[in-house]
């Protein structure tokens, strides 16, 4: 790809941008390091790439790979028979740490195909190694210092260190704090000098105590005397120590062979995850630009819808929408100065690198751009002091590199064409450099001020005009971009709204030719067709999109009716079970009594209670029964259970008779109606009002849904919060956490006082989301974070 195109449409701002969303150092490294592709199958595996980053973001947020670290001198020094420090070995840890979580974040396969996904394949070619990761992790606590229980020698040889420094220091305590030293000393403490323990004598006693001067205070007045009687404990501890460095330096050893025998693995683990970091580092690019990928065309076709300009500011920038290619290969833009015309040839000049990097571009769906092998460039004021160039010079300068080096897979872009000299020179320059790159099958865009140019495109079949739209009556461009019509020139319509006297204006119309004065009226009908035809289209589209929105309405009424008929049929069935097996019930209930009536004889004196059973038996079989085919009216159910009270009448539905109502409704809405010798069990759904039945309210069905979070990072941050703040922050994180299918995250409370710490944890004890939690380890955050698993 040209340099000076790259240049000119500051390509490496967007290469910045791109390195600011990488993690990791290699990553960053990565990234700036992108070019364009003028391969049409790398371009779209590229596009593929950035495309699953983006869809692996949405549904599980961006994987930590700040801990992606260059191993390959680590490993060569191991190799040299060196050996790694603490800190080197806790870098190994930090990227074997990484290629851990990229599995925990990898071992979930939500796309279809996930075997064939680029990032799965990147991914599955990482070598984890969690035993070394523990083990580092373990034994090494910090750059330089390692764990004591490292190995069971350095322990005992620590204690040993310890345990004879205690008891010195506490001879030289007792020593100084007895009436005959005590005069002797400085001050009643004991130090160090050369890594031995010492007493601060008075200079001017220092006769008085035995031993070794180590060493003299600036002003002479104190001396550190190592007494005789201590020299030996001294010396032990000398010795101890040069124990512990031996031991440290075999642990060291014995982990850099560790990290040796996995050092093909340790680089390639670089490789992939690195090549990982650079692609979501282009998926976080296009999550910021609200960008899509667009289709890349085989066929030199560029389409861009509502494109804007990703070093613009996407709140005040005007859309772009272009095309070119398809039906024609050069399109010329004209309009007034500052309109955006430069802008559109840079936006998609810009787009087409983008694309061509693998970058998704900040456009609407329905783009599409090629691969172009080459892009040339002659945008902007380029004259030279040293070189002794002019405007015009430069500008031909570059257009000699153009037209000798382009072809029919190249783009051309060129600003103000035939610009910087006589106007008609120009416009006839213009026309032949237009007609050899049409000869050469090239893609041009270009912008002019020239009416020549103007007609000249409107003339070829191979050519189009479009136009930067200039509203008149404000005096300011809209940066709208009209495909099919030039651009009126302005300057006289500009200059009487500005104030100049009618007479200077007629005056210059004058002076030009018939044939100007005719194009530029022809131009201005042309703009106020299009305009009134544009509005016209809008109405007409506005009118479609309602009917569209009503006919979806309907139908969505429709649909909803019939599934409210199918409720309700199925409730009626269910109802109707229900009734049927109470009335069962209620029948066997009937049954049992007459048997023991039967059983205890004296049917005299209990006739009327046997023939009001009997009769509840028939009603109850008439009702069940008879007329199941006939179609119920609508009852009136109870809307208010507080209306009722024991002893009022109500009608049972199932049964088309009345009953008194004797307890009830419970907490579980059921109640108990006596219906002459019947007592039955029901709801308020099974009873209505015994007077002034009336219709029912239409039940609406409302169906809701929790809309699964886009973009859910793996912490949260609470430090500067109150600790309710902070909970509550945390409490709706966790939600979306579980919603986005999480198994481990970071909350991020800092040091501090602990008391932000506390509170938390005391929070995430009693908070059944939480499986467990614990400090964050080096390169977590030490305890200034909480990891959590749910």
């Amino acid at each position: 790809m040209d340099n000076h195109t790259l240049s000119v449409l500051a390509f490496d701002k967007i290469i910045q941008m791109l390195v600011d969303c990488a993690d990791s150092k290699p990553g960053k490294i990565l990234a700036g390091k992108a070019k364009p592709y003028a391969s049409w199958s790398k371009v779209q595996e590229k596009q593929k790439e950035t495309s699953e980053a983006v869809a692996y973001m949405a549904r599980k947020g961006k994987p930590g790979l700040s801990g992606i670290t260059d191993m390959a001198g680590y490993v060569d020094k191991a190799e040299k028979g060196g050996i790694l420090t603490p800190g080197e070995l806790l870098k190994v840890a930090d990227l074997l740490y990484t290629c851990r979580r990229l599995g925990e974040y990898f071992e979930t396969k939500d796309p279809a195909g996930e075997e064939e996904n680029s990032l799965y394949g990147l991914f599955k070619r990482i070598k984890r190694n969690d035993g070394l990761e523990r083990e580092i992790k373990r034994i090494i606590l910090s750059e330089d210092e390692l764990a004591d229980d490292a190995s069971p020698e350095l322990f005992s040889i620590r204690r040993s260190i310890q345990r004879t420094r205690d008891e010195l220091k506490a001879a030289l305590d007792k020593m100084i704090r007895t009436p005959q030293y005590a005069k002797y000393m400085q001050d009643p403490l004991v130090t160090v000098r050369n890594d031995r323990y010492v007493l601060p004598v008075k200079a001017s006693y220092r006769s008085e105590i035995k031993g070794i001067v180590h060493d003299t205070s600036a002003s002479g007045s104190t001396v550190f005397i190592e007494p005789v009687f201590s020299v030996e404990a001294n010396n032990k501890i000398r010795e101890l120590i040069i124990q512990e460095m031996k031991e440290i330096e075999r642990i060291l050893r014995l982990m850099t062979a560790r990290v040796l025998d996995f050092g093909t693995g340790l680089n390639d683990n670089v490789y992939f995850a690195t090549r990982i970091d650079f692609a979501f580092a282009k998926g976080e690019m296009a999550y910021r630009m609200n960008a899509v990928s667009p289709a890349i065309s085989n066929r030199y076709v560029l389409k861009i819808v509502k494109g804007r300009h990703p070093l613009l500011d996407p709140s005040t920038v005007v859309p772009l929408d272009i095309e070119i290619g398809e039906r024609f290969r050069i399109l010329m833009i004209t309009g007034p100065n500052t309109g955006g015309k430069t802008v559109a040839l840079k936006t998609c000049g810009l787009f087409c690198l983008m694309a061509q990097s693998g970058f998704h571009v900040p456009a609407g769906h329905g783009t599409v751009l090629p691969v172009f092998k080459n892009i040339f460039c002659d945008i902007g004021d380029e004259q030279s002091i040293e070189q002794s160039l002019s405007t015009f010079s430069s500008h031909m300068m570059n257009i000699i590199h153009i037209v000798k080096n382009a072809d029919d897979k190249s783009f051309v872009l060129m600003d103000e064409l035939g610009a910087g000299t006589d106007p008609e020179e120009g416009s006839a320059l213009a026309m032949a450099i237009l007609d050899g790159l049409l000869e050469k099958k090239s893609t041009v865009l270009a912008t002019t001020h020239y009416s020549d140019l103007k007609l000249y495109a409107m003339n070829n079949d191979n050519m189009e005009n479009a136009s930067c739209e200039f509203d008149i009556d404000s005096l300011k461009p809209t940066y709208r971009l009209i495909m099919g019509v030039p651009g009126e020139s302005n300057a006289l319509a500009i200059s009487k709204r500005l104030g100049l006297p009618d007479a200077y204006i007629q005056k210059a119309k004058g002076y030009l030719h018939n044939d100007d004065l005719k194009f530029e009226e022809i131009l201005h009908n042309i703009h106020k067709n299009k305009a009134r035809t544009d509005r016209e289209r809008h109405q007409a589209q506005m009118i479609t999109r309602e009917m569209e929105t009503m006919k979806d309405q309907l139908e969505e009424k429709i649909k909803r009716l019939e599934m409210e008929k199918d409720r309700q049929i199925q409730k009626a069935k269910d109802d109707a079970k229900r009734i049927v097996a109470a009335a069962k019930v209620e029948t066997t209930a009937i049954i049992e009594k007459l048997k023991k009536i039967g059983e205890e004889g004296a049917y005299g004196n209990r006739l009327n209670e046997i023939n009001d059973l009997r009769r509840d038996m028939n009603l109850l079989n008439e009702k069940l029964f008879a007329g199941e085919d006939d179609e119920p009216e609508d009852p009136v159910l109870f809307a208010d259970e507080g209306k009722l009270k024991p002893g009022d009448t109500v009608k049972i539905l199932k049964l088309n008779r009345t009953g008194t109502l004797i307890a009830g409704p419970d907490q579980d809405g059921k109640l108990t109606v006596q219906a002459g010798a019947m007592k039955v069990n029901l709801t308020l759904k099974d009873i209505a009002p015994a007077k002034e039945e009336k219709k029912p309210e239409p039940v609406v069905s409302v169906v809701t849904g929790i809309k699964r979070p886009d973009h859910v990072g793996l912490d949260v941050d609470v430090r500067g919060h109150t600790l309710q703040e902070a909970i509550d922050v945390i409490d709706k994180y966790l939600d979306n956490v579980l919603m986005a299918g999480l198994h481990e995250v970071s909350i991020i409370h800092g040091k501090g006082t602990g008391v932000l710490r506390a509170g938390i944890r005391e929070y995430l004890k009693n908070n059944p989301r939480i499986s467990k939690f614990r400090d964050g380890k080096h390169g977590e955050g030490d305890f200034g974070v909480t990891v959590v698993e749910l």
